[in-house]
């Protein structure tokens, strides 16, 4: 294929390069966790009208989310890249018709994958004391997301073929 695609003994080769900071963090979190949390909030009489960001304390960077799920899911050849990094190459070698459509779908996301967000759990920790602890986010976990999400094609009706 002229876009670089290929599969080889099963394992997908996309390449692609992203935008996205080695330092940035994904801040994803166990459903239990927050459902936890915001009950436990909602019983406080001392919540009332407040703002509560409700996060991971130890998120996983993006690079290394990425990479344990391409390997989950058997995905090669994405580059994530600094934007300063990204555009230097697109000089060299201008971004294909993959890249720009991957860059118009997550430009909303592009503070998040190059930046860092910042969330204030001050008001967590006032209302519970402290802010509880968050499982670690490790490969075994992003697994059984991830064939979770397989199984049911990531929320999407399946195509039915005749």
């Amino acid at each position: 294929r002229d876009d670089g695609v290929s599969l080889k003994e099963d394992i997908l080769h996309i390449p692609l390069r992203i935008c996205g900071s080695a330092h940035a963090t994904v801040n994803i979190g166990c459903i239990d966790y927050i459902v936890d949390i915001v009950v436990r909030l909602a019983e406080s009489p001392a919540s009332v009208g407040k703002t509560f960001h409700i996060a991971n304390p130890n998120p996983p960077t993006l690079v290394w989310l990425m990479e344990a799920g391409f390997k989950i899911i058997q995905l090669e050849g994405i580059q994530i890249m600094d934007s300063d990094t990204l555009t230097r190459e697109y000089k060299h070698s201008p971004a294909t018709k993959l890249e720009e459509r991957i860059r118009r779908m997550i430009k909303q996301y592009l503070d998040y994958t190059c930046g860092e967000p910042v969330f204030d759990n001050s008001n967590v920790k006032e209302i519970l004391g402290a802010v509880p602890a968050h499982q670690k986010i490790d490969e075994p976990l992003i697994e059984r997301l991830l064939s979770y999400a397989m199984k049911v094609n990531f929320g999407r009706e399946r195509l039915q073929l005749l």
